[in-house]
């Protein structure tokens, strides 16, 4: 969904729902001393941010068992290839192509999404710790449903009033089909997901910020939207951490759901703008997010989080990941125009 198909009244209701799910989720979460205090809030910034309607049961039950069967797909890859590197790369490139495949499909994009950030999250914890990892699966999959919770409710209170807009395709920017721009994003993600899971839990900060870009449409207009990616992920990033800096005293909960709230407040506006902040900002929140909750995750992997250090690890993944389309989806383009050789070219 491009927000730019919204109208003022429901570009506002699309701000408010995302101000609600991050302010109550993440506060939420921190205060109960969750073992993955951001992770349902980002669910719920996913979910609200690809689609202006709540999705309905049998879509909601769809999204729960991907969610499960990428979770335990994730865990099995993790443990059984730990000495088969080889192995591991396959299996995962395979995951990652199948996730973004169903993303660039905007009938399947929100399971796609839920299928990537499971698969990012729970082989990031396994690489920590196989015991961690059993621990928090029950954990996972209860932020799954508080996510779709907080999806359902901030509807409720900010419903989408008028027609919901049609879908459009996520690659039409680039002409790209999706199983083309799909490899294209795996290649790009799964070098720094070897690379960075070395970083255990950690990782997942970075990876998932990598994810929501390699989704974006305007991703391949680099000379446009480069600076705008990096200066939207450095914003979540250190925003993040004068937030925990604000906090380094005492944890109070009226601070911290205030700092949450006035953070939530500021991306939401951008992202109900239109498409291009949209694209640029939703990273940056989820940065933000993870950054955050996890400096106060009860679990033994919240310590491995340097906040400062992911800071610098977020914008260098940025500047990769911008890099690397520049380079491949050109190449695509290419290849899509001697197939088509009346493809218009824009």
């Amino acid at each position: 969904m491009s927000p730019e198909q919204l109208t003022s009244d429901q570009r506002r209701a699309l701000a408010y729902r995302l101000t609600f799910a991050v302010t109550v989720g993440l506060s939420i979460e921190i205060l109960r001393g969750a073992f993955l205090p951001p992770l349902s809030a980002v669910i719920a910034v996913q979910i609200l941010a690809a689609a202006p309607a709540p999705p309905g049961r049998i879509a909601a039950v769809m999204m729960v068992v991907t969610a499960a069967a990428a979770s335990a797909a994730a865990f099995g890859i993790s443990h059984l290839s730990s000495d088969a590197p080889l192995l591991k790369a396959l299996f995962l490139s395979l995951m990652y192509l199948w996730g973004f495949v169903a993303c660039f499909q905007p009938r399947l994009a929100v399971l796609g999404i839920m299928a990537l950030t499971m698969l990012i999250v729970v082989s990031s914890v396994t690489n920590s710790s196989d015991a961690a990892a059993l621990l928090i699966i029950g954990e996972i999959v209860t932020s799954v449903v508080q996510g779709f919770f907080l999806v359902y409710v901030s509807h409720a209170l900010f419903p989408h009033r008028g027609a919901v807009p049609a879908s459009n395709a996520p690659d039409d920017a680039t002409h790209l089909p999706p199983l083309i721009r799909a490899v294209f994003a795996t290649a790009v993600i799964l070098p720094a997901h070897l690379f960075l899971n070395a970083d255990g839990v950690a990782s997942m900060v970075v990876l998932l910020t990598m994810a929501a870009m390699l989704r974006a449409t305007n991703l391949d207009r680099s000379t446009r939207y480069a600076f705008g990616f990096a200066a939207g992920n450095a914003v979540g990033a250190t925003l993040a951490a004068l937030s925990v800096f604000a906090l380094t005293q005492q944890l109070e909960a009226a601070l911290l759901i205030l700092l949450v709230l006035a953070t939530a407040g500021f991306f939401a506006a951008r992202i109900a703008k239109g498409d291009g902040p949209s694209q640029i900002f939703v990273p940056g929140l989820i940065a933000y997010c993870m950054l955050f909750g996890l400096v106060y995750s009860t679990a033994p992997l919240g310590d491995s989080v340097d906040i400062f250090g992911r800071v610098a690890q977020i914008l260098g993944a940025a500047i990769y990941v911008i890099a690397m389309a520049s380079l491949l989806l050109p190449i695509g383009r290419g290849i899509v125009s001697k197939q088509s050789p009346g493809l218009d070219e824009t």
